[in-house]
């Protein structure tokens, strides 16, 4: 489900509500709060969809980067042998059984609509897939920079902790 359609129940289940409530409010001064209250539930309500959405969409992001650095064979190479499976299917649909008078089937759209997903998700996946080495090496200098930091913040405990030790010292 795309953020548009839920964003427009959303507002119109909100709509409904307010049209439902506003029967029953008798000053123009209720129907504004009323109105003001409403919007603001439907802001709220829309932001929580599209946190939604976007959680999805990392998810799915996370999922391919996963695939895309696995070790196992099938792991880094299911996507390309569903597609090969769907261009032969493809080739010998449109091309094959009717040249060389084959039997064919009727394929469901509900095929089709599948096709369309999966090279959706194949193209994305192998965006991921080549984009990677370079994202990780734009990352590469921030983790080193981490680990800097932290060896400094370990030196600075230390000579902290040396100077309360020998002003301990000097106090006896």
């Amino acid at each position: 489900m795309t953020m548009q359609p839920i964003g427009e129940l959303i507002a119109s289940g909100i709509k409904g509500l307010g049209d439902t409530v506003k029967q029953f409010v008798t000053t123009d001064k209720d129907r504004l709060e009323l109105d003001l209250e409403l919007k603001k539930l439907a802001v709220s309500l829309q932001m929580k969809a599209l946190e939604y959405e976007q959680d999805i969409v990392k998810a799915k992001s996370d999922i391919i980067v996963a695939e895309a650095g696995g070790q196992s064979w099938i792991q880094r190479n299911w996507r390309p042998l569903i597609m090969l499976s769907f261009g032969f299917i493809i080739i010998y649909q449109k091309f094959l059984a009717p040249v060389f008078h084959l039997e064919s089937v009727e394929l469901e759209d509900k095929f089709w609509n599948l096709l369309e997903i999966g090279m959706g998700g194949y193209v994305f996946g192998r965006t991921v897939e080549k984009i990677m080495p370079e994202v990780k090496d734009i990352f590469k200098p921030s983790v080193e920079d981490r680990i800097d930091r932290r060896e400094r913040r370990m030196e600075q405990r230390e000579r902290i902790a040396e100077n309360r030790d020998r002003r301990e010292k000097e106090k006896k």
